[in-house]
């Protein structure tokens, strides 16, 4: 069998090279290309029989379009063997002979089949050096703008591509000088019809991004960006894989933002990402990453908000807890333009420092862009708005409260070395300002143009305050007060027992300027370990990880954002809010982070919109507790800090509430307090009237007497009464037969239905006169104190 095809390739390879024939040369060829192309022997055969040096020989001395054509064809075919491509290209110099067929030969069929050969030569890296040798490039661009068949191009693009992977920068500038990628682009809009070919081709755009992309995307116009957006959820997603790689690329770049903004691929990337329950979780996460880069261009930022479901999807996803997949994802997803440094490990006393060491595990990370992509919402805030009434806030203080977990610290022993402290706050704080933090501040240190100085940092301590009289162990209560409790070692030892029996969790209970330690951490502060006292300074001001790439430095930039707006949201008042951004404070040594979380807080103290709230919440109460009652005292200079921290927000807080409009919230809080007392007196008495109806014995105003709503008004703006002491006139009532004082039934009230401020003193808006137009007496100005009516001796 082996016999007869030798004999039968010998005849042929004697019929082309020996015959004049064409016709006969013809014959042959066919039978040649027909035999190689379906039997792997008969190309051993041919191979050993010199049959491509014949072949190689014909193609240069022969003109006739048909016979060359049909052996670029068998050539072209049989380069896809290593043996065969070695031969050919370097010991027969066939790529000479193919360049003299594009130079001197104009047949479009023809030059498909020479550019085909040159790009299964071009397969191999070792080869395309010989390609390079001759200038095939302007010929195959020139083919490729010159074209119309689809044939064509895909051989022309095929051919650029591979000769890109070989010497990359090299074809780009030939390229960029050619105006190649244009064309590429041009041309692959008109393989719409074929997927797979488009499949092949969008992976050679990919390469090619990765070589140049900055000279990539110069060449782009909107038509190609448009072109690519459309292939998406197209051929039941066959190309989303790797458009979304492209995208991802091209988003990088600030010059395409505003020409992807433009085009539908917001709305493309909500339909793939939601609902969420039936994505896939890697390509939800490059599709986050693709919003968080675009979210620098305004008008995408406004798709975003006018887009159905887009902040339902982002708030979705960034209120999970776990999402599938996610830690198989990071590992597999290294994009180039990710940052792939990873820190060195040091002995922390983080949580995070035993489970991940590099900070790809928490860059990579959904909630990570999805903050990213909400941050540049800093000067928008009719955009910010919108996130707001999607209940973001929550959302945050949920997010944050992971975070306080993962990189909590726990000093068991006080830190106490100054020049430690010092040093390792100076290598961590670049910027060589004095921090807040610093044990050697005061407040000459701060200019009232330094930014992280907070506002009356230092004032003095308010009599309001629970830090006033702190020196002494009994709790004095503010002017004009009267706090439920006497100062004497009774209600002393009484108030002590309630703060040692009570939850933790309840912060009526810490009202005690006294600062406990138990055994426990009187040990181990004495017993701690040394190499603890040692690094605690240097591991406490931060973990190894960048500031940039963790999830609290976008939480508490964004909350400042949304303090910093005209109108604040309700939800910085709730409990949930701040009493999560105090536990930061405590548990989270973060000096740029702390430093923000106070600005929130005395943003939100000074908002007397918020001080009813904060009053009903103990929100005084609870920042004595966790700022004031610090674990080592004075001694340590990390607890130190918090109270500085804790002293500042007491102090503004404090300042707000000795305000005639604080003074007003306080007498409500105290009535709403004493509610249930008043409840458990006996009601007054009730009369009947000629019609048979029953009334109050006193004409009243939403369950208040007008007697007492009128003695409420002159405590409220007496100076120096309590409301716990009787009228003036109430000593003289006496009963004539027994000489006691009289003494009337409270009636039981419910203060939430009172309008207190029809019965509040309104200030005095016209220049210091009075309704009358007359200056009052008591002071220049409309404030002046009240006067007082002499006592007839």
């Amino acid at each position: 069998m082996a016999s007869n095809e030798v004999k039968t390739t010998l005849q042929l390879l004697n019929n082309i090279t020996q015959t004049a024939n064409v016709e006969l040369k013809i014959q042959s060829l066919a039978k040649i290309k027909s035999s190689l192309t379906t039997n792997n022997e008969h190309l051993k055969i041919f191979k050993q029989l010199c049959g491509f040096k014949h072949l190689c020989g014909l193609l240069k001395d022969n003109t006739n379009v048909k016979v060359v054509n049909l052996v670029l064809s068998i050539l072209a075919n049989s380069a896809m063997n290593e043996d065969v491509r070695r031969e050919i290209v370097v010991e027969h110099h066939v790529l000479q002979y193919v360049f003299s067929t594009l130079e001197y030969i104009e047949n479009p069929a023809l030059h498909c089949r020479a550019i085909r050969l040159v790009a299964n030569v071009s397969r191999t890296s070792a080869y395309s050096k010989y390609v390079m040798r001759f200038p095939f490039l302007p010929k195959i661009v020139g083919v490729l703008t010159s074209t119309s068949s689809s044939d064509s191009i895909i051989t022309c693009i095929r051919a650029i591509k591979y000769l890109w992977l070989w010497d990359q920068y090299r074809i780009n500038n030939e390229l960029m000088s050619l105006n190649a990628i244009k064309h590429i682009l041009d041309k692959l809009t008109l393989l719409s019809n074929k997927p797979a070919l488009i499949l092949s081709h969008l992976q050679m755009i990919q390469t090619m991004l990765g070589v140049n992309t900055k000279a990539f995307i110069s060449c782009m116009s909107y038509l190609h960006y448009e072109w690519m957006v459309n292939l998406l959820r197209q051929e039941n997603g066959q190309y989303d894989a790797v458009l979304v790689q492209i995208l991802l690329k091209l988003s990088v770049y600030s010059k395409t933002h505003f020409e992807l903004a433009k085009t539908s691929l917001l709305e493309r990337i909500i339909s793939l990402i939601w609902p969420h329950n039936a994505r896939d979780t890697r390509q939800t996460y490059l599709l986050i990453r693709i919003i968080a880069a675009l979210c620098k261009e305004n008008l995408f930022r406004q798709k975003i908000i006018q887009t159905p479901h887009a902040i339902q999807a982002l708030l979705t996803y960034l209120n999970m807890d776990s999402i599938d997949d996610i830690e198989e994802m990071r590992d597999v997803i290294m994009d180039d333009d990710a940052q792939s440094s990873s820190t060195k490990s040091t002995r922390s006393s983080f949580k995070p420092s035993d489970q991940c060491s590099s900070v790809n595990n928490l860059t990579n990370s959904i909630h990570y862009y999805i903050l990213m992509a909400i941050n540049h919402y800093q000067y928008d805030h009719d955009g910010l708005y919108r996130f707001l009434r999607a209940n973001l806030i929550p959302i945050l203080m949920k997010r944050l409260k992971g975070q306080i977990d993962q990189y909590e610290y726990k000093h068991s022993s006080p830190v106490c070395d100054e020049s430690k402290y010092l040093s390792s706050k100076q290598s961590l704080n670049t910027s060589g300002n004095m921090s807040p933090l610093s044990p050697n501040y005061s407040s000459g240190n701060f200019s009232p143009t330094n930014s992280s100085s907070p506002p009356r940092y230092m004032s003095p301590v308010n009599p309001w305050s629970p830090l006033w009289n702190a020196s002494t162990s009994t709790a004095t209560a503010a002017p004009g007060f009267d706090l439920g409790f006497d100062s004497t070692n009774e209600a002393e030892e009484e108030m002590k027992e309630r703060c040692d029996n009570d939850d933790d969790d309840d912060d009526r209970s810490v009202y005690s300027p006294l600062i406990e330690f138990s055994d426990e951490d009187a040990t181990m502060s004495n017993h701690g370990d040394e190499d603890t006292q040692t690094d605690a300074a240097s591991s406490v001001l931060g973990s190894t990880d960048s500031q940039e790439e963790r999830l609290d430095v976008h939480i508490i930039r964004i909350m400042l954002h949304i303090s910093y707006m005209k109108t604040l949201f309700d939800h910085l008042s709730l409990k949930q809010t701040w009493s999560t951004l105090i536990e930061y404070l405590v548990k989270v040594q973060q000096d740029d982070c702390c430093r923000n979380v106070y600005k929130i807080l005395l943003i939100i103290c000074k908002n007397r919109a918020f001080l009813r709230s904060l009053l009903v919440d103990n929100f005084i109460l609870h920042v004595h507790k966790k700022l004031i009652r610090t674990k080592h005292g004075t001694p340590c200079m990390i607890c130190n800090n918090v109270m500085i921290y804790g002293q500042g927000i007491i102090n503004e807080i404090s300042n707000e509430t000795n305000s005639h409009y604080g003074y007003e919230e306080i007498m409500i809080q105290y009535r709403h307090q004493d509610q249930q007392q008043q409840q458990q007196q006996p009601r007054a008495k009730k009369i009947k009237t000629e019609k048979g109806e029953e009334k109050s014995a006193d004409k009243s105003v939403g369950g208040i007497s007008e007697k007492n709503l009128v003695r409420s008004e002159k405590e409220v703006h007496g100076k120096g009464k309590n409301i716990r002491n009787e009228p003036k006139d109430a000593a003289n009532d006496k009963d004539n037969n027994t000489g006691k004082t009289k003494t009337t039934a409270v009636p039981s009230v419910d203060y939430s239905k009172v309008n207190f401020n029809k019965y509040m003193a309104k200030p005095n808006m016209n220049s210091g006169l009075n309704q009358n137009g007359k200056r009052p007496k008591g002071g220049k100005g409309g404030g002046g104190k009240p006067n007082k009516k002499k006592k007839n001796r």
